[in-house]
């Protein structure tokens, strides 16, 4: 809440850069009101979050919604600045807040899908095989379908920009 507070109140901070850390921050916010709300269902009724039940669908959906966004936004973050760095010379791109903007809705439009997948049908609340034991509404596959990309996505963009980052800095 701090950061969103002190990027809308400060003049300085309104840049493309402080429009990536302040969905950042929005983000986060987002992951810990679904995870409050899922240890709260925890806490009352622990047999459907072992269990599962359609009532869970949406809070781990938003959860899985926000984890989702957090990486796009922390890769897009490495992306910014690379072409900070990588483009300071050349004044032909600049990133722009009309840019930060449309990354910040490209994440959460393909957060929110990704995420809400089961809440359209992608879950195993009808099947007994192939349910997640951790998250039991989820099917397996759906998960391994969310982890595998945005775990490579998540790892190698940031590794490779930063590197080239580095990089550049060293030859200047």
């Amino acid at each position: 809440c701090t950061v969103i507070f002190t990027r809308l109140a400060t003049r300085d901070l309104h840049k493309p850069i402080s429009i990536l850390f302040c969905n950042l921050a929005v983000s986060d916010l987002f992951t810990s009101f679904s995870g409050f709300w899922i240890s709260m269902l925890f806490i009352t009724n622990p047999d459907i979050t072992i269990f599962g039940s359609r009532d869970m669908l949406a809070p781990y959906s938003l959860y899985t919604t926000s984890i989702l966004s957090t990486i796009y936004n922390l890769v897009s973050i490495g992306i910014e600045r690379y072409l900070a760095v990588a483009e300071s010379m050349r004044t032909r791109f600049r990133v722009a807040r009309n840019h930060s903007i449309a990354v910040v809705f490209i994440n959460w439009v393909l957060a929110f899908f990704l995420g809400c997948l089961p809440l359209m049908g992608w879950n195993c609340l009808h099947a007994e095989s192939n349910v997640s034991v951790l998250y039991s509404p989820f099917c397996v596959n759906y998960l391994v379908f969310i982890a595998m990309p945005n775990v490579a996505v998540a790892f190698l963009v940031p590794l490779f920009t930063y590197l080239r980052i580095i990089i550049i800095l060293r030859k200047r």
